[in-house]
């Protein structure tokens, strides 16, 4: 079963009795949200068939009608094997304003067996009918300096994944949150693409990195087999493995990068 015991107080509050949509803010909340959601289904399982997680795409990074439409059509559906379904939507303020309407009918009409698990950290920047529909439940955030080194380590490690110069083990940073850390590991990956795509550069994560990012050139994998690398390296670290042996599968598939001063 989840390690219900590493969830907060509150969150263990609300397993007893769940409101259809909760909204979750602040630092380490995409883990609390997955071993919320799987508590929620009683599963340790890698790929639970009754969760579903909804994430922008496309050269603008947003959750595009369509993506919401197909969601929205999911939730009617039953159970494969829990008693219930659990959604989440990471980066839910990425929303476009159309999706943000279509999904607010669901919201006012919820099904029982449903629970949708919104994930922010722009809460101001959703429409006030959807924040008014959910359960806020805010975490206390990782603070700007752990998170900017922690940032900075992380696309370090992207840069020399690519480069297939894996660290050693000694090399590698101390990670105290594994689905943060490789939250901007997969950052790193989409302003890659972002770059690559002609999209707006304001949306880089990694504004300060823009000059490097554009320098790479040559093949880099799809963000849909990043996602998949990122899910397994989450499956790793809770095994135990240690994630050097992880990190160095995930290299081992990446194709290598040239900069462009490179022959």
């Amino acid at each position: 079963m989840p390690k219900i015991d590493k969830l907060p107080e509150n969150l263990q509050k609300l397993l007893k009795k769940t409101p259809h949509c909760l909204l979750f803010e602040g630092g380490r909340k995409e883990e609390f949200a997955n071993t919320f959601a799987r508590a929620l289904l009683q599963t340790t399982k890698k790929d639970p068939p009754d969760l579903c997680n909804l994430y922008p795409e496309g050269k603008g990074n947003h959750h595009p009608i369509h993506a919401i439409k197909k969601f929205i059509e999911e939730t009617q559906l039953p159970p494969f094997e829990a008693s219930r379904k659990v959604f989440i939507i990471h980066e839910a303020d990425r929303m476009l304003p159309t999706s943000a309407n279509a999904l607010l009918k669901t919201l006012e009409e919820p099904v029982s067996e449903v629970i949708i698990i919104l994930l922010t950290s722009h809460a101001e920047a959703l429409l006030p009918t959807i924040t008014s529909r959910c359960c806020h439940v805010s975490f206390p955030p990782l603070g700007p300096v752990k998170e900017k080194v922690l940032s900075e380590q992380m696309f370090h490690l992207g840069f020399r994944l690519l480069r297939k110069d894996l660290p050693t083990s000694k090399e590698l940073p101390e990670i105290e949150n594994p689905e943060e850390a490789l939250s901007y590991l997969f950052y790193f990956y989409r302003d890659l693409h972002l770059i690559r795509s002609g999209g707006d550069s304001s949306l880089l994560f990694y504004q300060d990195k823009q000059e490097i990012l554009s320098s790479i050139k040559g093949p880099i994998p799809s963000l849909d087999e990043i996602h998949e690398k990122i899910e397994e390296l989450l499956l790793a670290t809770a095994l135990h493995i240690p994630i050097g042996h992880a990190l160095a599968h995930l290299a081992s598939e990446v194709p290598r990068y040239f900069l462009k001063n490179e022959s």
